[in-house]
């Protein structure tokens, strides 16, 4: 739209905070809903990082990732005509940091450590939240749901395609919003290792 870039990554925190805060208000006066402060601060983050990363180039190591595999059928059952983006149980959301760009240039670690594996931390909802979502009892229930924590590994897929064609960079964009299944522990309601874990 020809407009220069750090304006635009500004306007568009803006408009999608905006959105956002819209989408909050509106559940505020829904019946099993509610207005979330926490929604309303992460859509917040999610929208204005690629503002920081422009001035802060050392942020732009971070990547914000989701993952998603069906552990639990409950959503569906429920909710026949349901949609997975509404399948929080089975969702999980990550912050993947690309190690080599913080190690100093040419250090002995910098050398050692592959420059595409990065470090993720993820954070999920465990299926407990489904006593919640069977909509019976909703008093009793609410608020009874429990977080999970993960640590694992990712790929970072600019230290893997080259950026040199405007299809590659869509691509490597692409990729780089979806955590791989890779090895994992999981932290919460217990502690778990997996050898891959969406």
């Amino acid at each position: 739209a020809g407009v220069k870039r750090n304006k635009a990554l500004l306007y568009g925190a803006v408009a999608s905070t905006a959105i956002q805060a819209i989408i909050e208000v509106k559940d505020a006066y829904a019946p099993t809903y509610g207005f979330s402060y926490g929604d309303l601060a992460a859509g917040a983050a999610g929208s204005f990082l690629p503002l920081l990363q422009y001035h802060v180039p050392a942020t732009k190591a971070l990547q914000i990732k989701i993952s998603y595999y069906k552990h639990d059928d409950f959503y569906y059952q429920q909710f026949p005509y349901a949609q997975l983006i509404d399948d929080y149980m089975n969702q999980t959301y990550w912050l993947s940091a690309s190690v080599n760009d913080w190690l100093p240039k040419g250090s002995k670690a910098e050398k050692i450590w592959p420059d595409f594996l990065t470090i993720a931390g993820g954070w999920g909802v465990a299926n407990d939240l489904n006593l919640y979502y069977t909509r019976k009892n909703l008093v009793e229930n609410k608020g009874k749901g429990h977080f999970e924590y993960y640590v694992s590994m990712d790929i970072d897929w600019r230290k893997i395609i080259k950026q040199n064609t405007a299809f590659k960079r869509v691509l490597t964009y692409s990729l780089n919003h979806v955590k791989l299944p890779l090895p994992t522990v999981k932290f919460g309601t217990s502690t778990k290792a997996y050898w891959a874990f969406w």
